[in-house]
């Protein structure tokens, strides 16, 4: 009975490694933020309505961005103001992408937004910068795809 009870312990521990979600980019060092404060009127609707996250903690911000991308209907129309690193890619068709990329607090796990830019310099893919667009989503057969769409880069944060 011993060995049973030690070979389901060693098995669900073995289960516990492979379970985490891992990055293959470091992504935690995280720019420091500079005293900043933006006043912004927010309007009664939804649609003209600021999702300001630049505020929020790695935690506090990756906890909302997994339920916008949870929820995204509920969002749709907002203007929203985000911090993440920049990834360029390609799509299934082999059209360039544009994202912005944010981790939790770990590091460990992501979410994000694709962009469509009206910027015409983007930054390096990996450099952490801070955009502004509005938040739009668009079903797939299998997936959403959740998009800053008129997104324009506020800044480029620098170590």
């Amino acid at each position: 009975m011993n060995k049973r009870v030690l070979r389901v312990v060693k098995i669900g521990f073995c289960l516990l490694l492979f379970c985490g979600c891992g990055t293959k980019k470091d992504v935690s060092a995280v720019p420091e933020e500079t005293p900043e404060t933006v006043n912004e009127e927010v309007s009664e609707t939804e649609e003209d309505e600021m999702t300001d996250l630049t505020f929020m903690s790695g935690t506090a911000l990756y906890s909302m961005v997994l339920n916008m991308v949870s929820d995204p209907v509920h969002y749709d129309g907002q203007t929203v103001r985000v911090r993440g690193y920049f990834a360029e890619g390609k799509d299934a068709d082999g059209n360039t992408v544009y994202g912005c990329v944010i981790p939790d607090a770990t590091a460990c796990c992501q979410q994000g937004f694709l962009l469509n830019l009206t910027d015409t310099e983007y930054p390096e893919s990996g450099q952490w910068f801070e955009v502004e667009g509005t938040f739009r989503y668009r079903l797939k057969e299998f997936s959403t795809d959740i998009i800053l769409d008129d997104a324009r880069i506020i800044r480029v944060l620098t170590d």
